[in-house]
């Protein structure tokens, strides 16, 4: 049956909300210059999500009595429209064409972007009660049994936590998150302001933001400025005049420094480096994470000593129980997007007894992290990724048992937007979390014109790889990772893996008949697999063994028969990478010579040279065989290599500042400034860090986010 959307008057759909009564549609909650008969027809589609409204339907509800050209009427609706929602007809995502016969809504309906549990347990006592209340007539057992009535009930019937409503606080579309710092996505609280990271378009790195906790918040956000780069807060102290932050290098363990709010004034703690830390409850010292390692400190950073170990990854998100007894945090095996995550918890007393929060299940692909506890400390609510879902999850603690008894959490957040980083306001009313719903647009920059145009009609992929005669092109769809390829064009589109096999650094083999990628299932290393191009079963051509993080980055030899690539090895914060070289027929591994520290390895189209970047991201270099030996091509902060088609020059992606889109020359080094990036900056999106590619003509291409990235708060019932 087709999905309906009943007789709500604001109908959701991905960013977009269609206000029936007020005959608007708003984006975001800004409306859009839509009016007239073209609202009219996507409120009619909307009727019927899925299902096709026929020409013949549309002329009848619009123009009955009226003599019209409703050809033209109907295609000028569906345009505007589709600009409107930033929609093209080649591959839709909201309206679809149905050729000779009308057009149908495919995209998907949302009636609120959480799942409001319903609830019946007050109602349910209240008739045990009702019924029981005529036996109380019958003296005492009448009021034995009413006793024993609610006791054995109102277990049964016990509220469970739920989400009551929800506002969004900020409304700017950009991501809370410093680009490549996957674990900076996280909101810290002094009750009245929400801090977090973010770094806006053609902004500098030298600020956090702020928003009121307040639900009355205007959706805008207030820089605080600091003396440091990159800074990413991590906890408020508990008075809330200072914040916590790391920050002053574009690195793992950073130098840590205490912010008073709102000025920005700061202070080195002490001479100490981590990246993550937490201010004690009582306000006297700091837990810090180093490495593998938990450290405790004052809160000057002049003493300090280790807490604990964490064996199995690094500890992100250290949360404090309002006690102070316990530490709880996210145990991540490595600072990527696709690396797994688990919380931990440990004692303050003594740095003993550290144990995995929940168990391990081995039906499940679960993914927990960032969690708090509620002010009262009834309560932990974390983020989990389960079955492939993300959502926020609500776990009541069992105060009257031990601290390691662990009850069944309880979902709270599901559907179509994701929230993430819960964050419980002081009167454990609200919960604060990001909502995002991930979609990008593939944008050129036009060499002739100097402009941004939309690229393959604007799809949401990345990682574009072009067959060696430019009639195709292979990509990955953002942010579902699915493998599809197309003429360049864009017809002839065809999907060439399924989920939950997630790929990416597609690369097509010289002759255009192949396809190798680097692929993994959720939770688990990459390996790389080979698909031929036609479509068919991806054959896993690598495995990874232990300490190592999988393959990345593949690139074929010019004859086909190898394939070069990068693999990580260790965890963490002690991870470092090598290239090697695979030997298609034998499956024979070989290390590059001297590739230690290096990954993002390409090789060159006439299979002389290799260029990779060294691990601190800050060279790029450049291997020749024929010597053999590195050099050193071009320096900065550096990212997305790619060979030009003659094989002269290297593009590259330059973070500054400013953001650039670089070419330097292999035989002379020299580098020429291509694209200026510096004011879309924070704009782009991708799965791992922001995508650049290269088109065939040599214009730079990227990602530009289109998905919602924003604060809300969510009215909760923690009974």
């Amino acid at each position: 049956m087709p999905n309906q959307v009943g007789t709500s008057q604001v109908i959701r759909f991905a960013t977009f909300e269609v206000d029936l009564q007020e005959q608007e549609l708003r984006k975001g909650g800004l409306r859009q210059k839509l009016t007239g008969q073209p609202l009219q027809v996507l409120a009619i589609l909307l009727e019927r999500p899925g299902t096709v409204v026929t020409r013949e339907e549309l002329q009848g509800r619009l123009w009955p009595d009226t003599f019209v050209d409703v050809d033209h009427n109907l295609n000028t609706a569906i345009n505007k429209i589709r600009e409107a929602l930033g929609d093209s007809w080649e591959n839709p995502r909201f309206v679809e064409t149905i050729p000779r016969r009308g057009y149908r809504f495919i995209g998907e309906i949302r009636q609120e972007p959480v799942v409001v549990t319903p609830l019946s347990s007050e109602v349910s006592l209240a008739k045990w009660k009702k019924w029981a209340i005529g036996i109380v007539t019958l003296g005492f057992a009448g009021l034995v049994f009413l006793a024993v009535v609610e006791h054995l009930v109102r277990p049964a019937l016990q509220r469970t936590p739920r989400v009551l409503g929800y506002s969004q606080l900020t409304n700017d579309a950009l991501p809370k998150v410093v680009q490549n710092f996957p674990w900076s996505i996280q909101l810290v609280s002094n009750g009245p302001r929400i801090y977090f990271s973010q770094i806006a378009s053609g902004s500098d790195s030298h600020a956090f933001a702020e928003i009121p906790s307040s639900s009355a918040a205007d959706g805008s956000t207030n820089p605080i400025r600091t003396s440091f780069e990159w800074p990413i807060p991590t906890s408020v102290s508990p008075d809330g005049s200072q914040v916590l932050v790391t920050g002053g290098v574009y690195s793992w363990d950073r130098p840590m420094w205490v912010v008073s709010v709102p000025s920005g004034t700061s202070r080195r703690l002490g001479t100490l480096v981590g990246h993550d830390a937490s201010w004690s409850p009582d306000g006297r010292s700091i837990v810090f994470a180093k490495n593998h390692e938990l450290y405790q400190t004052d809160i000057e950073g002049t003493t300090c000593k280790k807490l604990a170990s964490v064996q199995d990854g690094v500890a992100t998100q250290i949360r404090w129980s309002p006690d102070g007894t316990r530490l709880r945090f996210t145990s991540t095996d490595n600072f990527t997007a696709l690396g797994s995550s688990s919380i931990w918890q440990v004692s303050t007393s003594d740095g003993v007894n550290i144990q995995r929060l929940f168990p391990v299940q081995d039906d499940s692909r679960s993914q927990d992290c960032c969690g708090n506890w509620t002010a009262d400390g009834k309560y932990f609510v974390f983020q989990s990724t389960r079955d492939g879902a993300t959502g926020i999850w609500a776990m009541r603690e069992n105060s009257h048992s031990s601290p390691t008894s662990i009850s069944s959490p309880a979902q709270l957040t599901s559907g179509p937007i994701r929230f993430t980083s819960p964050l419980p306001s002081r009167d454990g009313k609200r919960i604060f979390a990001i909502g995002e719903q991930l979609r990008g647009e593939l944008t050129k920059f036009d060499l002739e014109s100097q402009k941004f145009v939309r690229y393959l009609s604007g799809i949401s992929a990345e990682q574009l790889s072009f067959s060696r005669d430019g009639e195709w092109v292979t990509y990955v769809t953002y942010p579902e990772a699915v493998l599809w390829k197309s003429r360049i064009n864009g017809s002839h589109r065809q999907q060439l893996t399924v989920r939950p096999l997630q790929a990416s650094g597609p690369r097509w083999s010289p002759n255009g008949q192949r396809i190798v990628f680097s692929g993994n299932m959720p939770g688990e290393k990459p390996h790389l697999y080979v698909i031929p191009a036609e479509g068919g079963s991806p054959e896993a051509i690598t495995a990874s063994s232990a300490g190592q993080t999988g393959a990345g980055d593949p690139t074929w030899s010019p004859d086909g028969n190898s394939v070069i690539f990068f693999e990580v090895n260790d965890h963490g914060l002690d991870a470092t990478s090598r290239v090697l070289l695979l030997d298609l027929q034998t499956r024979r591994v070989s290390p590059l010579p001297a590739s230690e520290g290096l990954y993002s390895s390409r090789w060159s189209p006439d299979g002389r040279y290799v260029v990779a970047i060294t691990w601190d991201s800050r060279k790029l270099r450049l291997f020749d065989f024929q010597g053999p030996r590195w050099s050193e091509l071009a320096n900065g902060s550096v990212g997305w290599p790619e060979w030009s088609l003659d094989g002269k020059s290297v593009f590259y992606i330059d973070g500054g500042p400013p953001l650039t889109y670089s070419r330097v020359d292999i035989k002379n080094h020299k580098v020429e400034r291509v694209a200026d990036f510096e004011h879309v900056r924070g704009e782009n999106a991708g799965r791992v860090g922001a995508y650049y590619g290269v088109a065939p003509d040599g214009s730079p291409i990227f990602l530009r986010n289109t998905g919602i990235h924003e604060i809300y708060a969510l009215d909760v019932d923690l009974p």
